[in-house]
């Protein structure tokens, strides 16, 4: 874990020494970030603590006092507005519903500035979180879109490093959360042929999704332009329906 007087020198720890100040200045009540995501691999020096990245917490909303402030000094050191933000969490749910489809989180206290509390995801957790993002985007491909999480295979692969775990245990460990059926697959293929590898995977996997949508489509097609003549039946069905009847009663 980066201490207190490293992280205070990045670029990211000037912004929120300076927040927690302000929040002194103007006599807010103490906050608590448990934070997640590429912050928390930053805390932990997964990432180069010299980036900058959004500070992504779960956890309740913050009062419109402390985002406002936040959002100023966001802007002043070209961080944006909603620089710290829940957005991981869908509105209106809370951390226990959350942690359904995560598993239960666990978080070590880094340090305060000022007075926020900087708590950071356990490595394990980490972990467990990376692979789920890495699911959640590689099932984003089998409906039709982009894989867009691949600097969390790097991650993932860090992360696994770091804590002895293999591809193959990773199915043990968190199958129970895992949705895509490839997904492990794919985290296998990244520790051998690297991004090349998972970007030729996904390619093909976006071929088949699309052979199978235009298969579809054509069958839809097919469906279309047959449904004049079984309309035509019908109709001439339903005609000599009403006729035969009477046909009977004449003879």
């Amino acid at each position: 874990m980066i201490d207190k007087a490293q992280f205070q020198q990045t670029p990211m720890g000037v912004a929120l020494t300076e927040l927690g100040q302000k929040l002194q200045d103007a006599h807010m009540p103490p906050v608590s970030l448990n934070v997640i995501g590429g912050f928390a691999l930053m805390m932990r020096e997964i990432r180069n603590p010299n980036d900058t990245t959004d500070i992504d917490y779960v956890g309740k909303n913050m009062p419109a006092n402390f985002n406002k402030i936040a959002d100023e000094i966001g802007m002043k050191h070209h961080l944006g507005r909603g620089w710290i933000n829940n957005d991981v969490m869908l509105a209106g749910i809370s951390l226990e519903d959350f942690e359904m489809s995560t598993g239960e989180l666990h978080f070590d206290h880094a340090f305060n500035v000022g007075n926020i509390s900087v708590n950071v995801l356990d490595e394990k957790d980490l972990l467990r979180m990376k692979v789920l993002s890495v699911d959640t985007s590689l099932t984003s491909v089998e409906m039709g879109g982009d894989f867009s999480r691949m600097k969390d295979m790097e991650d993932v692969k860090v992360l696994m490093e770091r804590q002895h775990v293999s591809p193959e245990q990773l199915e043990d460990k968190f199958g129970d959360y895992i949705i895509c059926p490839y997904t492990v697959d794919m985290i296998k293929t990244y520790h051998t042929q690297g991004t090349e590898g998972v970007t030729r995977e996904v390619d093909a996997q976006q071929k088949r999704y699309m052979a199978q949508l235009q298969k579809e489509r054509q069958n839809r097609s097919v469906q279309t332009e047959r449904s004049p003549f079984l309309q035509s039946l019908l109709e001439d069905l339903d005609r000599r329906s009403r006729e035969t009847p009477n046909s009977y009663f004449k003879s």
